[in-house]
């Protein structure tokens, strides 16, 4: 499943955006239903730490994605 996940289009977008994460940037972590600020980005133990009000809570890449649309989608689908 993973395989196939990182050799589609969304899959490929996505390990993009992740490369790409850097301090300061919002993500959107669906399991709290917020946008967080990145405080640390961890590649090398596939996590980020972030922050959520006066605390910093450390998540694996698996659980963030972009808050603006993909990298490479048509921000004016019409």
């Amino acid at each position: 499943m993973r395989r196939l996940f990182e050799e589609n289009a969304l899959g490929r977008r996505w390990g993009d955006f992740l490369a790409g994460l850097r301090k300061g940037e919002v993500v959107y972590v669906p399991r709290f239903r917020e946008r967080l600020r990145v405080v640390k980005v961890e590649p090398r133990r596939q996590r980020a730490k972030l922050r959520r009000g006066s605390l910093e809570i450390e998540v694996p890449f698996h659980e963030i994605s972009w808050v603006e649309p993909p990298p490479g989608a048509d921000p004016d689908p019409a």
